[in-house]
């Protein structure tokens, strides 16, 4: 069995982490934000990426469990001028999406990937979500070289 250090007493916490000084970036895409029919597809707002290499996606997502639905997570990035947006289709992100059954046990998950553009957000598309039938999402990112 590992011995536990000797600084850290039970029931205690260390310091936090002081993060000021690195390369290193985050910002809340939306919180708490509910799909129950009255729109299919939300973009987060748009957080300025240049400068960094990666990103770190946190994502919290519940469902009422009521049907068989579907929300899709898309991350998107931009050029210079955020007039095109592209999907970030890369790897997981291409079919990332939780279903009623799979979101109903409150999911919390994080995804890694290379930044592909000056500016960065977030689509998320329900189908099939109905009134009675909601999801409810919270995402952030976070930057770093």
């Amino acid at each position: 069995m590992p011995k536990e250090p000797a600084n850290i007493q039970k029931g205690t916490f260390p310091e936090p982490v002081d993060y000021s000084g690195r390369t290193k970036e985050h910002a809340t895409l939306f919180e708490n934000v509910v799909w129950d029919g009255t729109y299919r597809g939300v973009y987060s707002k748009t957080v300025d990426s240049h400068g960094y290499r990666n990103f770190t996606l946190f994502l919290h997502v519940t469902s009422n469990l009521l049907g068989v639905h579907r929300l899709d997570i898309m991350p998107q990035f931009s050029d210079y001028d955020q007039g095109d947006w592209c999907d970030y289709a890369q790897g997981l992100f291409a079919a990332l999406g939780y279903s009623d059954a799979v979101a109903a046990v409150n999911i919390h998950q994080c995804f890694s990937g290379a930044c592909a553009g000056r500016f960065f957000k977030v689509r998320v598309t329900g189908t099939g979500v109905a009134v009675a039938t909601a999801f409810t999402a919270t995402a952030r990112v976070e930057f770093w070289s």
